[in-house]
């Protein structure tokens, strides 16, 4: 036995079918739903999606410069997170560290693009183009 598919109801067979219009606005309802608990992530997506960022290809296979934050640990000091450099293997410590060793790096160096180095984590940012990418 084979189903046919069906073919999709127009704007105006949708507004003359009562149990169609009820579904439709229930759909709309729940996508309305949908977007604004995810809005912020969704957003985030769509920029990603709709920016590419160049410096990628300045991304080199690097060796990480220590388990923690280089100039942190010559200080004696803490940080919060930890970020590579993908451009020279710099580990410095994240924006919300005291210190903001790894974009101190970025500005002194013009290295563009770091990734977390934390466990579990992979995520990059691009300094330049301002771009998160997964």
């Amino acid at each position: 036995m084979s189903v046919a598919a069906a073919e999709p109801l127009t704007h105006s067979e949708v507004r003359d079918d009562s149990r169609a219009s009820r579904h439709y606005v229930f759909i709309l309802k729940c996508s309305a739903r949908f977007f604004a608990v995810n809005r912020r992530k969704i957003r985030a997506e769509a920029i990603a999606l709709s920016q590419t960022c160049a410096h990628v290809k300045e991304i080199q296979k690097v060796t990480p410069s220590g388990k923690g934050c280089k100039e942190c640990l010559l200080m004696g000091d803490t940080w919060v997170h930890l970020r590579l450099c993908l451009i020279c293997g710099h580990v410095g410590c994240c924006d919300s560290s005291k210190n903001r060793h790894a974009t101190k790096h970025f500005h002194s160096t013009k290295h563009p693009i770091i990734q977390s180095f934390e466990p579990g984590e992979d995520w990059r940012w691009c300094y330049v183009d301002e771009i998160m990418m997964d």
